[in-house]
């Protein structure tokens, strides 16, 4: 995520993917990140299709795995767990919801 222009406005949120009721990625993000995690794989795996180089992260090869596998892009769902935060706020509450979910 680019740095902010001001990362004291109480503009960012944190977030987990999730399909079902299961879990699998926490981020950060502001503006449109989140609702844009699908699309965004999605549009690379037109690219991989067409034969061009595709850099895959984790969360990014999960969706896609998913989507193979036959689940529709409305069924991984983006849950807020934290909204209209610092950056600093939300760069503290990601680790510890990650933390918090391995305990489930």
């Amino acid at each position: 995520m680019p740095n902010a222009a001001n990362p004291n406005k109480r503009e960012f949120y944190v977030y987990r993917l999730q399909v079902g009721n299961a879990p699998f990625y926490v981020g950060i993000g502001r503006a449109g990140r989140a609702p844009d995690r699908v699309p965004y794989v999605q549009r690379k795996m037109r690219r991989q299709r067409k034969g061009q180089a595709v850099t895959w992260s984790p969360h990014a090869r999960v969706i896609a795995r998913l989507l193979r596998a036959g689940f529709e892009p409305r069924e991984i769902r983006e849950v807020r767990v934290l909204q209209r935060v610092s950056q600093k706020t939300a760069l503290a509450r990601e680790p510890a919801e990650i933390t918090r979910l391995a305990r489930l």
